[in-house]
């Protein structure tokens, strides 16, 4: 122990992850959109082989004759040091019924090794997954806010350059305007419609539809009201929680990308700051890729105690990066 009270946590490299790197990058609300890549230092390629198409013909006499070939194509994979500082007062609780979660005696106000200590990073870890899920769809490294320009993301940065590029299609959702009856149902359908063949070709288990929430709780009105009238739309219950397959495809509900969108898409979206943005992403779990390293060194988790400010402080160091793979296996609505 140090004079600070540095005691508790003070880890790194491969015995973190167990700490900070299993809770977060391996949760499963993580894993489900994105592909975790483990170990990128700093940059890494990431590789989308492309199809061979009609390569077979009738063998007519001698020799070699080659048709065709196999692009590649390349993007990259950058992780950016990444830190997060929270300290915590004993007396913020004191006198209720947490104090019980305290230490005793003289050390009252040091929080090492006691339940609080264990609420408080387990409350740490929660923000910091909730922080990762919206940066890697809104987040934009070009912006002056320290939340959001840890990373570029999909909604604020690269779609509305893939449209621009004219490599993704976009569907006009008729954001600022409420979707009405039947609108759910249609709109899925024009995003799953415009999908490039690369995307269609996918098996239904490895790609899902990822919406906001006034897009999923329309398309919930619309199945239960009979407007689909076929069993292609199903409602069911999966890992505990109410979801719904679209033409064999998992949808899954974004219940904070209305307020996000407000508050970052106002330049891209016309009426998003109305609250009605009706967001819609149709892509595969290998597209999304989220990418840190586990066996850096600048990887740790420390909590500490400062015995003459009576402040218990945690901070984590880690690597995030984000980005997708191909273009062609996206199709969106906004």
């Amino acid at each position: 122990m140090t004079s600070k009270g540095e005691a508790m946590l003070n880890v790194k490299g491969v015995q973190a992850n167990k700490i900070f790197l299993d809770p977060v990058f391996q949760d499963a609300e993580i894993t489900t959109m994105f592909r975790v890549i483990p170990n990128v230092i700093y940059r890494q390629k990431m590789l989308h082989a492309g199809e061979m198409d009609e390569i077979l013909r009738l063998k007519t006499g001698c020799g070699f004759k080659p048709v065709g070939g196999m692009s590649i194509y390349e993007r990259c994979i950058e992780t950016y040091d990444i830190t997060a500082d929270t300290q915590q007062c004993y007396d913020e609780y004191f006198n209720t019924v947490f104090q019980e979660a305290y230490n005793k005696g003289v050390r009252i106000t040091d929080l090492t090794g006691t339940v609080m200590q264990s609420i408080w990073l387990n409350r740490v870890l929660l923000s910091m997954k909730k922080q990762i899920i919206k940066l890697a769809f809104f987040g934009d490294k070009a912006t002056a806010d320290e939340t959001q320009n840890l990373v570029d993301g999909l909604w604020t940065v690269y779609i509305p350059q893939l449209v621009t590029q004219g490599l993704v299609t976009r569907i006009d959702s008729n954001s600022g305007t409420p979707l009405a009856a039947g609108e759910g149902i249609e709109l899925l359908d024009k995003v799953m419609d415009e999908a490039k063949p690369e995307l269609k070709a996918t098996g239904s288990s490895e790609k899902f539809i990822i919406v906001s929430n006034n897009v999923y709780e329309r398309l919930e009105k619309d199945i239960r009201n009979g407007v689909a009238g076929d069993a292609a739309y199903i409602s069911e219950v999966e890992n505990g929680r109410n979801a719904i397959r679209f033409r064999g495809v998992s949808v899954m509900p974004m219940y904070l990308w209305q307020g996000l969108a407000a508050q970052y898409m106002t330049g891209i979206i016309p009426g998003a700051a109305n609250g009605d943005a009706n967001l819609v992403l149709y892509t595969t779990r290998d597209n999304l890729v989220l990418a840190t390293d586990v066996v850096s060194s600048f990887t740790e988790v420390k909590t500490m105690y400062d015995d003459f400010e009576e402040l218990n402080k945690m901070c984590s160091r880690f690597k995030l990066g984000f980005n997708y793979v191909h273009p062609s296996l996206m199709s969106v609505a906004y």
